[in-house]
């Protein structure tokens, strides 16, 4: 299997378990603009719905779209944790 149809198996089978927190590990990165746009309305949803989503990403716009806080993160150490917008303000600051 490609890693974009592993990626779409893992997360169609993730989303549909009972879990109450939902670790997303650059899972953007793989698929098409369709899957994305698909994904994050369910990651959205669960939000809504009261789910607790850990998601790992470098892409800005998938931040901005889906969290309301954000950890910036140096190794194993936590950097900063705040609102999204200021730790990306931070973390772009840095780069």
């Amino acid at each position: 299997y490609s890693r974009g149809m592993v990626v779409r198996l893992a997360f169609g089978v993730a989303i549909h378990l009972t879990a109450d927190i939902l670790l997303m590990d650059e899972l953007l990165d793989a698929g098409d603009a369709a899957f994305q746009a698909k994904c994050l309305a369910r990651l959205s949803q669960l939000k809504h719905d009261g789910k607790s989503i850990l998601f790992v990403s470098h892409q800005r716009r998938h931040i901005e779209a889906l969290c309301s806080r954000t950890l910036l993160l140096s190794g194993e150490t936590i950097i900063q944790d705040g609102p999204t917008a200021e730790i990306l303000a931070r973390y772009h600051g840095q780069l």
